[in-house]
């Protein structure tokens, strides 16, 4: 149960992470990944 619950935590902060870091660019500056257009969906 515990296992779970961290793993939902975690889960729940990377997606929000993901939300927030959708469209800007990379910290190095030089490299744009190219972006799922289903997360582009969620941020809308």
């Amino acid at each position: 149960m515990l296992k779970k619950s961290i793993a939902k935590t975690i889960a729940r902060v990377s997606m929000s992470m993901a939300k927030k870091a959708c469209g800007t660019a990379s910290y190095y500056g030089t490299y744009q990944p190219k972006e799922p257009a289903n997360l582009k969906k969620l941020c809308k």
